[in-house]
């Protein structure tokens, strides 16, 4: 009897380890410690669609190792809007080109329209060479390093 309940007590704690261990969610892509807010990852880049739809981007620049460019569009603020870059994968041109999209989530419900800038690390894009072009926006870029 004795063996019974400590088989069934093994039992127990392998499944209460297993249940653990299988809810946590997976993580896809871990986050770069360089680029926060840029996210490098082909699966998601893949997986998620440039969505501009109530947005514009202008005044797209570089300065030094800082993508930047303004997003405007409708909403109460623009405090809660969130914007990622997402880095597709590089092609080996010479300089190499690297393209972007931005993901746009706007969940305001307001008439007035505002106008946001935003800036995003790009030091971990990157490559050897001293220059990469960057196509973002339907724009292209130069990011000389």
């Amino acid at each position: 009897m004795t063996k019974n309940k400590s088989f069934i007590g093994l039992l127990i704690c392998f499944g209460l380890m297993f249940v653990a261990f299988s809810c946590k969610e997976k993580e896809v892509c871990p986050p770069l410690p360089c680029a926060p807010g840029v996210i490098i990852c082909a699966e998601v880049f893949e997986n998620t669609p440039e969505y501009l739809e109530y947005a514009s981007i202008s005044n797209l620049r570089i300065e030094g190792d800082y993508l930047k460019f303004t997003v405007a569009s409708s909403g109460c603020s623009g405090s809660t809007w969130i914007v990622k870059l997402l880095a597709g994968p590089l092609a080996y041109t010479n300089p190499p080109t690297m393209t972007l999209r931005v993901h746009f989530e706007n969940n305001e419900d307001c008439e007035a329209y505002f106008y946001r800038e935003f800036s995003f690390n790009i030091e971990c894009l990157q490559t050897q060479g001293g220059s990469m072009i960057l196509n973002i926006a339907g724009q292209s870029i130069l990011y000389e390093y």
